[in-house]
């Protein structure tokens, strides 16, 4: 896995503060060593299992994640979800390609061709950071609901699937698994057509 040697950098100017949550372990390091670049689990060694921008962002163990996984990704059987936002949408690595999925609208889009890349040049970039809602929304859902636990998630409801919309849904707060496995049923997924040529998703 090719890597950016300038991603801490780059990711530390827009991340800001770590807030860990919990440990992140030798045996963590050992578990995850080639599903996960080396650089990326830098990252872990450094600042353990964290938040960022006041819990906008949140570093994820994707073995954390199975639930998710398999609500949402059955046809990604090798993703690994490296990282989520308050609302649920997250960024995961499929040993070839980096993808977001936007939970609340049912999208899978290929973002990225490395992980780093991804944290260093894609998620940094402030219109895509904006087009996930944050930090406006993540910071609103603080605001009225209060800080999330590490297993939870801000809920728009209604969902948008069944017709709500950020100026007409209130936010909620409650569990990631629940919240994400009903959202996955509440809609079909779309994924994205342009997966580089050359590869199928799975």
């Amino acid at each position: 896995m090719d890597e950016d040697p300038t991603f801490l950098e780059k990711f530390d100017k827009f991340a800001r503060k770590a807030e860990p949550y919990a440990e992140f372990s030798g045996a963590d390091r050992a578990r995850l060593e080639g599903r996960l670049p080396g650089l990326y689990l830098d990252l872990l060694e450094r600042d353990g299992w964290a938040s960022y921008r006041k819990g906008a962002l949140w570093l994820c163990d994707p073995d954390a994640m199975q639930n998710v996984k398999a609500s949402w990704l059955k046809r990604f059987p090798k993703a690994e979800i490296f990282m989520r936002t308050a609302f649920g949408d997250f960024f995961f690595w499929d040993q070839r390609y980096c993808f977001t999925c936007t939970v609340n609208n049912g999208q899978i889009l290929y973002s990225s061709m490395r992980v780093t890349w991804f944290l260093a040049g894609i998620l940094t970039n402030a219109a895509f950071f904006k087009s996930l809602g944050l930090p406006k929304y993540s910071n609103l859902g603080a605001k009225e609901r209060g800080p999330l636990a590490p297993d939870e998630v801000y809920i728009w409801t209604p969902a948008f699937a069944l017709g709500g919309s950020p100026e007409t849904s209130r936010i909620e707060r409650g569990k990631m698994d629940v919240t994400l496995d009903l959202l996955s049923q509440m809609q079909e997924i779309w994924v994205d057509p342009t997966v580089p040529a050359g590869d199928e998703v799975d």
